[in-house]
């Protein structure tokens, strides 16, 4: 019995063990992750929030091949590009909340915009309803929505 005893203890201990091993690499892997930040490279500053100044380091990125690539972008037909803004004609559809407003593009696609600090505070001054037409600057941000830095309505 003392035998049977002493191996349900030594298993009991091992599990733990091992529960608590993978506690600590997995709490470390979601510290790593929230210390890097959504599309943020490791060549970023350690500790540095992120920012639209993040969005502009590069416009390039690189594949698995290892060959350069231009970021996948949704082309309206007028859009225009001048360093790393792109700006575009778009319909109101609403707002999302007080950070994010759905638009939708020339080329009929769907799309959600964070909005900046500077436009998040007088964003209903603008005055915006469903169905405006609207000309925007933004800039594309990997793994996040796109930032839009001007809005404006189009007569």
């Amino acid at each position: 019995m003392r035998i049977k005893t002493g191996i349900a203890v030594a298993i009991i201990m091992v599990l733990g063990l091992g529960l608590l091993g993978y506690s600590i690499f997995t709490q470390t892997q979601v510290k790593a992750y929230l210390d890097e930040g959504p599309g943020k490279s490791s060549a970023n500053s350690p500790g540095g929030a992120g920012t639209a100044e993040d969005a502009n380091e590069s416009d390039i990125s690189v594949s698995d091949a290892g060959e350069n690539e231009e970021p996948s972008r949704a082309d309206a037909s007028d859009a225009q590009e001048e360093d790393g803004i792109i700006t575009a004609s778009a319909t109101f559809n609403g707002r999302i909340d007080t950070n994010f407003i759905e638009l939708e593009m020339e080329d009929g696609t769907i799309r959600s915009f964070q909005l900046s600090g500077a436009l998040r505070e007088s964003f209903d001054d603008y005055g915006f309803e469903p169905g405006d037409r609207v000309r925007i600057s933004y800039r594309e941000r990997e793994e996040q929505n796109p930032l839009i830095e001007k809005i404006e309505e189009m007569e």
